[in-house]
């Protein structure tokens, strides 16, 4: 009798169809380690280490902590926002900081940051945070521009 493919039986595609989807769910990076983001909630990537005070320093402005972040718009420029991060190593969220916005979006690149509501931080909020070599993580903006 000559095999015909997993098609022509019913158990052989079943047992594909449940290894498929148990190899999906079971992959790294599917353990949560990003949650759903909260309403509110802003994608965070981060800078080059060094490039967010270069950049701070180049419009004259000064943050004794060092956290540095960027915002879509540039009206925020100078201002400070409280913003929780998620440590996706961990799994749990950071006390809500203050961080001072020295950059913003360009022109061309606006609408997709606002869209997705993009902050960037400095290399060395991002290693505080525990997100390096993450790529990027959520953040909730719990205030803003003061």
């Amino acid at each position: 009798m000559a095999d015909r493919g997993f098609h022509a039986h019913p158990l052989r595609w079943l047992v594909w169809l449940v290894c498929s989807i148990l190899a999906v769910l079971l992959a790294p990076g599917n353990s949560q380690a990003h949650p759903v983001r909260p309403a509110g909630g802003a994608r965070v990537t981060y800078y080059s280490p060094g490039l967010m005070q270069r950049v701070a320093r180049y419009r004259g402005l000064y943050d004794q902590s060092g956290s540095y972040t960027t915002d879509p718009r540039c009206s925020r420029i100078g201002s400070h926002i409280r913003m929780s991060l998620y440590n996706p190593v961990r799994q749990t969220w950071s006390a809500a900081q203050s961080y001072l916005v020295v950059d913003c979006a360009q022109p061309r690149d606006l609408s997709r940051q606002l869209g997705v509501n993009l902050h960037e931080v400095s290399y060395e909020a991002a290693v505080r945070a525990g997100f390096v070599g993450e790529g990027s993580t959520l953040g909730v903006i719990v205030g803003c521009c003061n």
